[in-house]
Parts: C-alpha cells; structure tokens; sequence
C-alpha cells in the first residue's frame, strides 16, 4: 500500500512530467525497455500493470503493489 500523500503524489507526477500520461519522454515500448533492464521487471506483464498500458498508470500500479520499499 502506498504511503504517499496526496501532495507527495502531485510533487512526484510534476518531477517526472507526468500530467500527460507518460514519464519523462519515454513512449510505452523504452518504458518497457528501461525497467526491463534497469530492474528486471516486464513492467506490461499482465500481473504488474493490470491490464493498463499507460506509463503513468503503471507507475502507481507497481508502486501501490511493491509499497514503500520504492521510496
């Protein structure tokens, strides 16, 4: 469960730019690609990113999942 603020939210979505549903200036297939090297994780693997394909979505789903550990 995510121990982020409503506020720490809006600071961590305004650092990475992602009020327009990306993260940065990555498109869905270097996201992909980034986390599969960075960390491993096939980030639209149906079990990480509930069947969204939307960066920043995807971004809250793995965090809500894996918790504070991220922070």
């Amino acid at each position: 469960m995510s121990s982020l603020k409503a506020i720490e939210k809006r600071v961590f979505e305004d650092l990475f730019g992602m009020a327009s549903g990306y993260v940065l200036d990555f498109s869905n297939n270097t996201f992909a690609e980034f986390f599969r090297e960075t960390a491993g994780i096939d980030i639209y693997a149906p079990e990480q990113a509930d069947g969204v394909w939307w960066t920043r979505w995807t971004v809250w789903t793995l965090y809500n999942r894996e918790g504070s550990c991220l922070t």
